[in-house]
């Protein structure tokens, strides 16, 4: 992403909260329970998750961190589960209390239906958002949702999690009125965090009366096994058939079969037979399958489930492993004691190549790396030197600009060459796409560098990030940790020498949110991205050279702040409880728009060929909920994690960098870049810091690398592999338009007509503080293109700007934004059209033949009229005279 401020070595610890992720993530897991004869089902059964917000839910949840609240593991769960969940499974959501007291039965946030992107968004969306404030009417909260589910007119799943006994009527009595009187089959998981027993009570009737399935979180044996007399009918259960071994969210997961039989001498009247988990293992949708009346003698019944374990939230990196137990239960109303089968699979966390799905199994030692910092492996340290071919070509101080490290995503697990790393610290859009080599400066676009790579080494697969950058990231990240007011509110767009700030750049949140995340042409900008690496990646020759079409991976930002705000000590309390929320949102933001760019990519639509890229989501939570900047062992760059020896150092180093802050915030531009270059060792070591700050760490990319390769080997990742083999090849890199330079003389400048999509050498502007950054944007939307320096002069140097292919046709304008040497916001624009319809061609065409229409029919009508005016008879004349 952009450019910021590094942990120390990594101490993970399980919390609760992981036990939960791990239950959701498995309750998750297949809703298919296959069964023979009729008790099979077509689908999977839609499943409504009703979540306890009451005022409790804001305790701490029992983790040892002293700041983590029982909502916040909630909704990491939740959105876990999201990821998971089967493509046909509807979900809905109802949280409860609707409003901070009284017995309502909560809101329905977000309606059963099937997950696609954009349902998933919303509902994404309304878990973030949650808050814990009220009282717990659970049982009216159960009831309205199994009224939810009866209006659906199938059987379902209610997952209700809740920390707190109800405090209005009894939701044991609910249940069973549900039970009895329900047209349809409706089962519940329930969860207690935290509860007392007379919670853990009620949950469990509740759980008992639905033959669903009860987990407690505080609670490490959960199976009770009753031994009890034989009666007369006597059941059994044949081995069980499973993996040993699985890969976390591997979209196989791992498959519990076995048999059932009467093998007594009468019938077991109503039998039923489930999978329980131990705290590390969790539930299935549908846990409990009803087998009926088991006839003695009658040939053994096959049950089976399939549940896929996840990832262990808050284990330790090097920690490879983690056992899931389970039990296999059978029993009937007539039989006193149950028949068990116990069984224990492997779940491994750190996958190896070996171990990832088709997608990089096949590919991932011939990757390549672009985009911009949370790529290139800012944060991590141990960056590269330029290459001796670098230096010659005079690139050495631009190389060091983007560091580059090998400790970056995939790169160690995957054995990739150092050299295919091309991504840049600080790269926006147009350094991925790059200008024609007649306009490249510094370094060559990363499309270039990638077609080289592809000539010379047969890449067979992208990975990146790109989108951040454009969306000013670092200008947000930055007002949130370091400006004087907060980021929720204001957000500075000038920055000098790393971290001082002009207080006169700033801007309204919500104006920064119109010109980036809410902004289509940034989304576009980065959907032509990926156009321009699938016509290098996926040329004609290069697709005849490896034998087919190779995917662009694009991964998402990882969100670095709690999802629900908390103290923050690891950033000297830099971070409000309100910063957090925007960050949160503001990284979802970014996260939404690249899941868009990708489909818009994926579309092929008019001119633009089908793009074989790929958007992995999971990467977003790859830090939650135990390693966000907030936490004791990071995966991303603090305030705490530079390497001093003692912490008072830290904080005598820290104290006094915001006191040169102070001082570099009251002067002019020139002044206060000055002041940072007198500044001490240690000052000066925490201002190099800045552009690491806010990124992830070893620790992080690593954490990363896992997630990528456990999303590859998922659902996911294979439909992605199968989808793969359809896009055709591209048609190749199009032959750029011979480019002008334009330049912006005094104020501004007007008349010239620019094409959309194509580059041009933008140069001029007087008046602006020397060696102050300047940003470059194009109105009326405005949306940043790129940023500049100003030379000596004041004057911003020749530098490549492409005119986004989104641009409407109409009048628009360049405009160059930074401060004068008194620190006064100083800017240049250039009035351009662009030229070309200002409605979409065929809206514009049927418009054109609607007029037409109307003209015709009014022509009839007037010469209608004329007729008849011929035809009447003369006063005075007689009919026939």
């Amino acid at each position: 992403m952009s450019r910021l401020f590094a942990a120390g070595d990594v101490r993970s610890r399980r919390a609760t909260a992981s036990f939960l992720v791990v239950s959701m993530l498995s309750v998750a897991a297949f809703a298919t329970v296959a069964r023979t004869a009729s008790a099979a089902t077509d689908h999977a059964p839609p499943i409504e998750i009703v979540m306890d917000r009451s005022g409790s839910m804001d305790d701490q949840d029992g983790s040892g961190s002293g700041s983590r609240t029982k909502i916040e593991g909630a909704k990491v769960a939740l959105l876990s589960f999201l990821r998971e969940s089967d493509a046909d499974t509807e979900i809905g959501l109802r949280a409860y209390p609707a409003g901070n007291g009284g017995c309502d039965s909560g809101r329905l946030r977000v309606a059963i239906a099937p997950p696609n992107s954009e349902a998933l968004q919303a509902l994404s969306a309304d878990i973030r958002s949650l808050t814990a404030d009220g009282d717990t009417p659970t049982a009216e909260a159960l009831t309205a949702a199994a009224a939810d589910l009866e209006r659906k007119g199938d059987g379902g799943t209610i997952i209700l999690v809740s920390d707190g006994e109800s405090t209005c009527e009894d939701p044991c009595e609910a249940a069973r009125d549900i039970s009895s009187s329900s047209m349809i089959d409706i089962q519940a998981i329930t969860v207690g965090f935290r509860i007392s027993d007379e919670g853990k009570k009620e949950l469990q009737c509740i759980a008992d009366a639905l033959g669903g399935k009860y987990v407690d979180v505080d609670d490490n044996d959960q199976l009770r096994q009753t031994i009890d007399d034989v009666s007369s009918p006597r059941l059994e259960l044949g081995p069980l058939r499973y993996d040993r071994t699985t890969l976390a969210d591997s979209a196989k997961g791992v498959t519990v079969t076995t048999t059932v039989a009467n093998v007594g001498g009468q019938p077991a009247t109503n039998a039923s037979v489930g999978l329980r988990f131990d705290r590390n293992g969790g539930a299935v949708t549908r846990p409990l399958v009803r087998l009926g009346n088991l006839e003695p003698g009658a040939p053994p019944r096959e049950v089976s489930w399939t549940f896929r374990p996840g990832a262990l939230a808050g284990e330790t990196l090097s920690t490879s492993n983690y056992m899931v137990k389970f039990s296999v239960v059978l029993r009937a109303a007539n039989v006193r004691s149950d028949s068990v089968l116990h069984g224990t699979t492997m779940v491994n966390q750190v996958p190896a190549l070996a171990d990832a799905g088709p997608l990089l199994k096949e590919r991932g030692r011939r990757l390549a790396i672009v985009g911009d910092s949370y790529s290139a492996g800012e944060g991590a340290g141990s960056y590269t030197e330029p290459t001796a071919e670098e230096a010659k070509r005079g690139q050495s101080e631009a190389v060091r600009k983007c560091h580059r490290s090998p400790k970056t995503y995939l790169i160690a697990r995957t054995a990739t060459p150092i050299g295919h790393l091309r991504a840049c610290s600080g790269a926006v859009t147009q350094d991925v796409v790059g200008p024609p080599e007649a306009l490249q400066q510094r370094l060559p676009a990363q499309t270039a560098q990638l077609k080289d790579l592809v000539a010379k080494d047969r890449i067979d697969a992208v990975v990146m990030t790109v989108g951040g950058n454009d969306d000013d990231f670092g200008s947000v990240a930055r007002s949130c940790l370091m400006a004087l007011s907060g980021c929720n509110d204001t957000i500075y767009t000038t920055w000098w020498g790393g971290f001082a700030f002009n207080p006169k750049s700033a801007i309204s949140r919500s104006e920064f949110e119109q010109k980036t995340i809410r902004n289509d042409i940034v989304t576009r900008n980065i959907a032509d991205t990926y156009r321009y690496l699938n016509r290098q990646l996926n040329a004609p020759a290069a697709v005849r050279a490896r034998g087919g079409v190779a995917p662009i991976i694009v991964l998402g930002y990882p969100q670095i702040t709690p999802l629900s705000a908390r103290s923050c000590g690891s950033m000297l309390s830099l971070l409000s409880a309100d910063e957090m929320r925007f960050l949160t949102s503001f990284v979802a933001g970014v996260d939404n728009q690249l899941e868009s760019a990708v489909r818009d990519a994926r579309k092929g639509v008019g001119d633009d060929e089908p793009v074989p890229v790929y958007y992995v989501p999971d990467t977003e939570t790859s830090f939650l909920p135990e390693h966000t900047l907030c936490d004791q062992t990071p995966y991303a760059r603090n305030l705490m994690s530079f390497g001093f020896p003692r912490t008072d150092e830290k904080l005598a180093i820290v104290k006094t960098t915001l006191d040169v802050l102070g001082l570099a915030a009251t002067k002019t531009p020139v002044s206060a870049l000055r002041v940072i270059a007198d500044a001490g060792d240690a000052k000066k070591a925490l201002a190099s810091g800045a552009q690491e700050m806010a990124h992830p760490n070893a620790s992080g990319y690593l954490a990363e690398t896992n997630t990528v390769l456990r999303w590859s080997a998922s659902k996911a990742g294979l439909a992605a592999n199968a989808d793969l083999k359809t896009v055709p090849a591209s048609a190749g890199p199009r032959n750029e338009i011979p480019i002008s330079p334009i330049s912006i003389s005094g104020g501004s400048s007007t008349g010239l007509t620019l094409q959309a999509g194509q580059w041009y050498s933008l140069q001029g502007g007087d008046g602006f503080a020397p060696g102050a950054p300047v940003q470059l944007e194009v109105h009326s939307t405005p949306t940043l293109l790129t940023t500049a320096t100003a030379d000596a002069s004041g004057r911003v140097p020749d530098t490549p700007v492409r005119i986004p292919s989104g641009l409407k046709p109409g009048a628009h304008e360049l405009v160059l934004v930074g401060v004068d040497p008194a620190g006064e916001r100083h800017t240049a624009t250039l009035a351009f059209r662009v030229p070309g319809f200002p409605l979409p061609i065929g809206l514009a065409v049927a418009l054109a033949l609607g007029l037409l229409v109307l003209l015709l029919l009014a022509g009839a009508a007037v010469a209608g009229w004329v007729g008849r005016r011929k035809r009447r008879p003369a006063d005075g004349d007689s009919p026939g005279a």
